[in-house]
C-alpha cells in the first residue's frame, strides 16, 4: 500500500512539474497575393502564375490559385497585350517580346489594380571562358559530427569569366547535369550469347540558393571574374544490381540569364532568407520585396517579382581518370538530350567523348 502511494505521488509530481506547451502567436500574413512572372526574351509562351499565401499554422498548406484576374502586359508606347487565363492561376502571353523595348505587368483583381515597374529587355554577354579547379568539399552528414568527421567530396568546380561588353552586368544561372555511364549485359544475338555495351545517362539539377552574379561592389571592375558555376563530383557512381557500371563523364548545360539590377537585388534578398539558417537576425519576408505594388492600396504587401531576361546556353564536357587530372572541353553542337535513358550497342548521337567530332 505504501509503495503504491509513493508511486502515485511521484507520478503526480512529474505531472505538476511538466512545462505547459507554449504556442506563440505568430503574425498572420495569409491571403497575400503572390506573382510569379519570369519572361525570357526569344522564347515562346510566357507564363504568369498567381496565387495566395496561407497562414503558417494552416494544416492543409495548399496555396489557393487565383484565376479570376485580368492580366496585361504594357509596353513603353502604351500598347496593351492581354494574357489569356489557362485556369489554375496560370495566364499565358501569346505575343513575342521585342528587343530594346520596356514592359510592365498590370493586374486587375477584385476591384484592385497592381502593376510592376517597367523592365527592359536586357542584352546578354558571351561567357569569355569556363575553367575547372580540382577541390575537396566538406559535406554535411546529417548528424552532429565535428567537421573533422564529415565526409569529403572530391571533384571539379567550374568557374566563368564574363566581360561586360554591351551586355548587362547582372546574371542568374541554372544548370542541368548529365551523368554518362555504361555497363555490359549478355543477351542472345542470332541465338548466340553476346556481351553488349549499354550506354546510359541520368540528369540532375543542383539545388541550393539562386546562383546569381554581378561585378564586385565598390570596385571599378565591370566584368565578372571567377564566378562559381557548378561542382562536378569526380567520384560519382551509379549503382546497378549485379552489374558493374563505368562512369563516362559529365555534360554540364548552363543557362545564363541576363537580368536587371533590380531583379538581381530581389534574388540576393531571397538568398539571404534561404541561407539565414534560423539566426537571431533572420531577414523577414518583407525584406525581399519585388518590383510590384498595389496602385489602389500602396500599403498592401505583394510577394513576387516581374522579371524579363535574355538567356544564352553553353555546354561543357568534363571527364577525369579518377585523380586531380581532367579534360574539360566546350560542346559546340547543342543536341536534344532526353532526361534519362539507355541504348544498346551504339551510343546516341549526342554522346560525349574525349575525341568526339561534330558535323
Amino acid at each position: 500500500m505504501a509503495r503504491s502511494f509513493i508511486i502515485a505521488f511521484i507520478l503526480a509530481a512529474m505531472t505538476w512539474s511538466c512545462e505547459e506547451i507554449y504556442l506563440p502567436e505568430l503574425e498572420k500574413m495569409d491571403n497575400l497575393l503572390v506573382v510569379e512572372a519570369r519572361f525570357v526574351y526569344g522564347q515562346p509562351g510566357q507564363i504568369v502564375r498567381l496565387y495566395r499565401t496561407v497562414n503558417f499554422n494552416d494544416p492543409m498548406g495548399i496555396y489557393p490559385k487565383v484565376s479570376n484576374a485580368m492580366v496585361r502586359l504594357v509596353d513603353g508606347q502604351g500598347t496593351s497585350m492581354e494574357l489569356s487565363s489557362q485556369g489554375e492561376g496560370l495566364y499565358y502571353l501569346g505575343h513575342d517580346l521585342k528587343a530594346n523595348e520596356n514592359y510592365k505587368l498590370v493586374i486587375k483583381l477584385e476591384g484592385k489594380e497592381y502593376e510592376s515597374a517597367y523592365q527592359s529587355v536586357p542584352v546578354v554577354s558571351e561567357i569569355d571562358s569556363v575553367y575547372a579547379v580540382y577541390m575537396e568539399k566538406v559535406v554535411p552528414s546529417g548528424t552532429d559530427q565535428s567537421a573533422d568527421e564529415l565526409g569529403r567530396l572530391r571533384g571539379f568546380q567550374l568557374y566563368a569569366d564574363i566581360g561586360r561588353g554591351e551586355g548587362t552586368a547582372y546574371y542568374r544561372f541554372t544548370h542541368r547535369l548529365i551523368a554518362q555511364y555504361s555497363y555490359n549485359i549478355n543477351k542472345p544475338v542470332n541465338g548466340i550469347p553476346t556481351d553488349i555495351t549499354v550506354f546510359a545517362w541520368q540528369s540532375m539539377t543542383p539545388g541550393g540558393i539562386f546562383n546569381i552574379a554581378s561585378p564586385p561592389e565598390y570596385s571599378s571592375q565591370s566584368g565578372i571574374v571567377k564566378h562559381p558555376l557548378v561542382f562536378l563530383n569526380r567520384d560519382y557512381t551509379i549503382q546497378k544490381q549485379d552489374t558493374a557500371t563505368y562512369f563516362q563523364g559529365w555534360i554540364s548545360i548552363t543557362s545564363q540569364y541576363a537580368i536587371s539590377e533590380g531583379t538581381w537585388e530581389f534574388y540576393r534578398d531571397l538568398n539571404r532568407q534561404l541561407s539565414a539558417g534560423d539566426k537571431l537576425f533572420d531577414p523577414m519576408h518583407t525584406q525581399a520585396r519585388g518590383n510590384l505594388r498595389c496602385v489602389s492600396d500602396p500599403s498592401e504587401v505583394i510577394l513576387g517579382n516581374f522579371e524579363i531576361s535574355t538567356m544564352k546556353e553553353s555546354r561543357y564536357f568534363l571527364i577525369s581518370p579518377g585523380n586531380e587530372n581532367f579534360l574539360l572541353k566546350k560542346i559546340p553542337v547543342h543536341y536534344w538530350i532526353p532526361d534519362n535513358g539507355a541504348v544498346e550497342s551504339v551510343p546516341p548521337e549526342w554522346w560525349e567523348t574525349r575525341s568526339k567530332t561534330y558535323p
